[in-house]
This record gives structure tokens, sequence and C-alpha cells, in this order.
């Protein structure tokens, strides 16, 4: 398969940590559409892709905000995350090794555009997943959420099918009084640790929060 000339670099922004980035146009580049000469065995699936971008994104979380970012490795384009859009886009096709190599690069909004061929997904349903079952996600969950009375701020933004049954129970008691964790598991039956990872999933997707104090 021939190779596929690299785009001319543009004029360089800044990016998140200092420095400066050239913009490129990936959607007029043919190297970032193409698939990946990866043996089989050596693709991450996309779950593993998933839980590591979203691991990725929500440790970066202040300095995504509002912008275009490349999440990127050995200069391949592996997804385009948009927080302006609440929506990311990722590479059908990732090694195992360029993930643990990736970072964000900051780009101009003209950059927003994936590839042809990239699967766009909800920021929601990233968030959600890692939420449920990321390897580190139940340590993104403050302490206060596990001991004060909490509540549901909103239904989160999902996809059909991401959320379980027990998931609409949870949402339907928290939608009707405020209440803890602890008491939530007692009135459940729920194991703690599957709860504690619907607590976090909530979290995450900004539909849980700790109940206002009461004004006097």
């Amino acid at each position: 398969m021939s190779r596929s000339r690299r785009a001319s670099p543009a004029t360089p922004v800044a990016v998140p940590g200092g420095g400066e980035a050239p913009i490129v146009k990936w959607h007029d580049e043919q190297t970032q559409q193409a698939p990946l000469v990866v043996e089989a065995a050596q693709l991450a699936s996309s779950d593993e892709i998933e839980l590591a971008l979203a691991g990725q994104v929500w440790a970066g979380r202040d300095q995504l905000a509002g912008r275009v970012s490349h999440w990127m490795s050995n200069h391949i384009l592996l997804a385009v995350v948009d927080t302006s859009r609440w929506r990311v886009a990722i590479r059908p096709q990732v090694a195992r090794l360029h993930i643990g190599q990736a970072a964000f690069v900051g780009r101009p909004p003209t950059a927003a555009t994936p590839p042809d061929g990239f699967r766009v997904m909800p920021m929601d349903d990233l968030l959600w997943k890692y939420g449920l079952h990321g390897e580190r996600s139940p340590g993104e969950l403050p302490s206060a959420y596990l001991d004060a009375p909490v509540e549901l701020l909103r239904m989160p933004q999902l996809s059909p099918g991401l959320l379980a049954p027990r998931h609409l129970t949870l949402m339907r008691l928290l939608g009707q009084e405020t209440v803890t964790f602890e008491a939530l598991r007692v009135r459940l039956g729920a194991n703690a640790d599957d709860l504690l990872r619907d607590f976090v999933a909530l979290y995450l997707t900004r539909a849980l929060a700790l109940r206002k104090p009461e004004r006097g």
C-alpha cells in the first residue's frame, strides 16, 4: 500500500502545558483516513479505546473545556474531542501500543471535523461507560457523595441501551427524595461496589449532586 503524503502544517497554535503545535486539516489528510497496518492481535477493542480515552478526558477536563483537542500518538490521530459540542470521534482501529502513548494536542475549532470512518459518540456515553467499567473510576467520586444526602439533577443524556433496569430504579428513587448512599444500598439490596460505580457514572455525566443546604 502506498504511503500518502502528510499535509503541510499551517500557523502554529498554543497547546495546554505550553509550546505550539501546527494546525493540520485532518479531513484533507489521507494518512489519517487510511487503516493502520497492524496485526489484529495488537488492536485494542472498542471498550479498551473508550475507557482509555475517557480516563484521559476526565483527568484533563479543565484543560479540554470548551475547545477542540486531538488525541494523538506518534503523529497518528486516535480521536477528536470536542467539548463545546460534548462529543468525541474515535478512530475505528487503534493499536494498544498507541493508546499507551497518546496525549492531547489543542486544535482550533476548524479542526473539529473528524476524518471519514471515525465513530462519533456523545461525551456522556463515553463517561458513563468509564464510570461503570473504568479501572480507576471509583476514585473519581468525591468522598462526600458516600456520606451526605444526594439528589438527581437530571437524567443523563445517554444513547438507547446503556441504561440497565437497576439504573432506572436508582434514578427513580433519587428523583423522589434526597437520600444517602447507605440508605439507597439498603433499600435496593444492592452490592456496595456496584452501587458505587453507578454513583460514579451519574456523577461523571453531571446527573448527581450533593443536596443543597436549606436556607434558614
